[in-house]
C-alpha cells in the first residue's frame, strides 16, 4: 500500500490558450477536455459544438463532436498533510478530501482514486484500484508532524505513476500547506515537463497562515502557478479549513463537468498556437495551455 485560467478575449469571449498535447482520436483528429465556468465559478453545462471554436495560429479548425464527458476520471490525491500549524488539522484536511472524493463519483460514475503524500519523502500510499471504503479510512489517518514538504519531487513522481492509470481522463488534485519550507531536489524544469507529459491537468489548493510561518519558495510558486494554468487546472489559495473545504468541492464540480472537444487540425506544426474560444460572455475556460511540443520551461 505505500511503495483559476481565464482571458478576456474581443466581445467578453472566453478563451484559453492551447497547444499540444492532446488526446490522439485519429490520424486528422484530436480530443481535449474543457471545463467552462460562470463569473462566480459554477460549471457552465449545456454548450454545444455551437458555441465552440478551435483555432490554430489563428485558422478555424472543424469542430466533429462536443459533448460532456462521461469517460470516467483517475485522479490522484496528492496532499503533504497540512498539519503543524493549528488552523489546518487531520479532520480538517480528511473532511475536504472526502467531500472531492464523494463530488467526483456521484457526478462520474466508475472514476478511480489514487493517494500520494509528501510529507517529508514522497509515498504512494494507495494506487489506483483500491477499494474506495478502505481509501476512505486512510483519509482519516492524514496527521503529520513533519515541518517540510516536497512538492516538485512529488509532482514528478505522480506523473510517472499516471502511465498506468486506467483511463485517458487524468487529473491530479492537490492540497499543501504554502507555510512550509519546500525541500525538493527535482528542478521545476523537469516536473513541468513530466507535468506536460502526464496528460493530467492539475488542481491545487494551498493553504496559507499570516505571520513569521508563512513561508514563499519561487521554485514551488513558479510550478504551481503556471503548472496548473498551463495543464488545464487551476490554483486557489485559501487562509481557513472552510475555504479548503469549498474549494475541493467547486473543483471537483468543474472536473466533473468537463466537456469532451473533438476537432479536426488542419496544419500548423510543433509550435502552433491553437486557442478553444467559447462565443458567450462573462465565461472562463480551464482546458490544457502548453505552448510547444517540448514543454514551456517553468523556472
Amino acid at each position: 500500500m505505500t511503495s483559476r485560467v481565464s482571458t478576456a478575449w474581443a466581445a467578453s469571449i472566453a478563451v484559453a490558450v492551447l497547444l499540444a498535447p492532446a488526446w490522439p482520436l485519429a490520424t486528422d483528429q484530436q480530443k481535449i477536455y474543457v471545463a467552462v465556468a460562470d463569473n462566480r465559478g459554477r460549471p457552465v453545462r449545456g454548450l454545444t459544438a455551437a458555441d465552440f471554436r478551435v483555432a490554430i495560429d489563428d485558422t478555424a479548425q472543424e469542430i466533429i463532436s462536443v459533448a460532456p464527458a462521461t469517460e470516467p476520471l483517475s485522479i490522484v490525491l496528492l496532499t503533504d498533510r497540512l498539519g503543524v500549524e493549528a488552523t489546518y488539522t487531520p479532520f480538517d484536511l480528511a473532511r475536504s478530501l472526502r467531500t472531492f472524493v464523494k463530488t467526483i463519483s456521484s457526478a462520474v460514475a466508475g472514476s478511480h482514486f489514487a493517494l500520494t503524500t509528501f510529507d517529508g519523502p514522497v509515498v504512494r500510499v494507495t494506487s489506483f484500484g483500491f477499494p474506495a471504503a478502505e481509501l476512505d479510512k486512510i483519509l482519516g489517518r492524514l496527521s503529520t508532524m513533519t515541518r517540510d514538504s516536497a512538492l516538485r519531487d512529488a509532482v514528478m513522481d505522480v506523473c510517472q505513476m499516471m502511465r498506468a492509470a486506467p483511463t485517458a481522463r487524468r487529473a491530479i488534485f492537490t492540497v499543501f500547506a504554502g507555510y512550509k519550507p519546500d525541500m525538493s531536489t527535482v528542478r521545476t524544469d523537469n516536473a513541468g515537463e513530466a507535468l506536460r507529459l502526464c496528460n493530467a491537468s492539475w488542481w491545487v489548493i494551498e493553504a496559507r497562515v499570516t505571520g513569521e510561518n508563512s513561508f514563499g519558495n519561487n521554485e514551488r510558486d513558479a510550478l504551481v502557478d503556471r503548472g496548473s494554468r498551463l495543464s488545464g487546472g487551476m490554483r486557489d489559495i485559501v487562509a481557513s479549513a472552510v475555504g479548503i473545504e469549498t474549494m475541493a468541492k467547486e473543483m471537483a464540480e468543474l472536473i466533473a463537468s468537463q466537456y469532451e472537444v473533438a476537432y479536426a487540425p488542419g496544419g500548423g506544426n510543433r509550435n502552433s498556437a491553437r486557442k478553444v474560444m467559447v462565443a458567450r460572455p462573462g465565461l472562463k475556460v480551464y482546458a490544457p495551455g502548453w505552448t510547444s511540443a517540448t514543454g514551456q520551461r517553468l523556472n
